[in-house]
């Protein structure tokens, strides 16, 4: 199952197994435009906040935060990021991550 997330810069992936892989980019986010200072689409409302949204989706990043949690809703510790989204990630590093992922076993 895809989302994404509701500031509009990011999506999730939810695999079979319950697994899920969170990718975020924006202000105040561990990527490439962490000190963007777009207006956040959760400070605005109506037309405002659509066009907000396309903006900081549109703007994308060259690296962006990652979370994988696991069917329990636990950040997993990768690579000593201890309960906290894997920052400033490469496409290389989210097929790494989201390979990790769909390769888990479900909960039984």
């Amino acid at each position: 199952m895809f989302l994404t997330h509701h500031s509009g810069c990011g999506f999730a992936i939810i695999f079979p197994n319950g697994w899920l892989v969170s990718v975020f980019w924006g202000e105040g986010s561990y990527s490439s435009n962490y000190d963007s200072h777009v207006m956040m689409p959760t400070e605005l409302s109506g037309d405002s906040w659509t066009a907000a949204c396309v903006k900081l989706g549109e703007a994308g990043a060259k690296v962006v935060e990652i979370a994988v949690k696991n069917p329990e809703g636990e950040i997993v510790d990768m690579d000593g990021y201890e309960g906290d989204p894997e920052g400033y990630c490469t496409p290389a590093k989210f097929v790494a991550l989201l390979t990790y992922a769909a390769m888990q076993p479900a909960k039984a």
